[in-house]
């Protein structure tokens, strides 16, 4: 019974470590920052996070590839 109750301690811990990690790092995304936010063509409340959905980014399934001689006639360098 001691060994069941020290096992759930120990998972209530995890969880309010990581609970309080997540919050913490997302409580102003300006920190840090040395932007004058005064100056922005763009009101900052007209940005949202977001992104593709998941598996909104289709994968390359069939890759071509060729040696490095061959891409020296097309690379900028």
């Amino acid at each position: 019974m001691l060994s069941f109750n020290l096992h759930r301690l120990r998972y209530i811990i995890i969880l309010m470590i990581g609970m309080t990690s997540v919050s913490y790092g997302q409580t102003n995304l300006l920190k840090g920052w040395e932007t004058n936010t005064e100056k922005a063509l763009i009101e900052l409340s007209e940005f949202k996070k977001g992104g593709p959905p998941k598996d909104g980014i289709p994968s390359i399934d069939d890759p071509k590839f060729i040696t490095s001689d061959d891409a020296d006639s097309w690379l900028a360098f």
